[in-house]
């Protein structure tokens, strides 16, 4: 099938009705009592709809009675805790914020790009100098546009792609 053209009247389909596409229209009365029957043929054969989750025996629920039959009020393993907030301070991962560090940096340098002097607050970025995300200290932090950040990681990647071309063209001349 990869290497032949199989639109149109190459298709082996075309032409051919396909009872499982409806295409948009609307089925009858008929046709949803038809699938509704198949349906409920099917689950009671055992199958399982990947869409509404597992269907569960009469034994499988008489278990799950058993074994949760009251967990409800004092017998609920979580009565009577008081939620922690999953927000702000009061989260277990609360560090002061995954963008603290950004707040930090425009405290300290300003709303002012370090190479260009931009002071759009739109295009103005915290840059990492040694390159380490997880190294928030604010000496390592520097505001630059996005230009100027562009710049900076891609002017090593420039040098390196052209000592590249250079090694290469050196050893074609040998």
């Amino acid at each position: 099938m990869a290497g032949r053209n199989c639109k149109g009247k190459n298709n082996p389909n075309y032409g051919k009705k396909h009872p499982g596409l409806n295409k948009g229209r609307k089925c009858t009365i008929k046709q949803k009592l038809k699938i509704s029957n198949t349906l409920k043929q099917k689950y009671k054969s055992g199958y399982i709809n990947p869409n509404k989750g597992r269907i569960f025996t009469e034994e499988w629920k008489r278990k799950l009675r058993e074994n949760h039959s009251d967990v409800s009020g004092k017998n609920n393993p979580m009565f009577g805790r008081k939620r922690k907030s999953q927000f702000g301070e009061l989260n277990n991962n609360w560090k002061n914020g995954s963008g603290a560090y950004r707040r930090i940096a425009y405290k300290k340098y300003g709303y002012i790009c370090n190479k260009c002097g931009i002071t759009n607050k739109k295009v103005l970025l915290v840059h990492h100098k040694d390159r380490n995300r997880k190294n928030n200290n604010i000496d390592n932090l520097e505001i630059l546009c996005r230009n100027c950040h562009t710049l900076e990681h891609y002017e090593e990647v420039y040098k390196k792609f052209m000592e590249h071309i250079k090694r290469k063209n050196i050893k074609k001349n040998k």
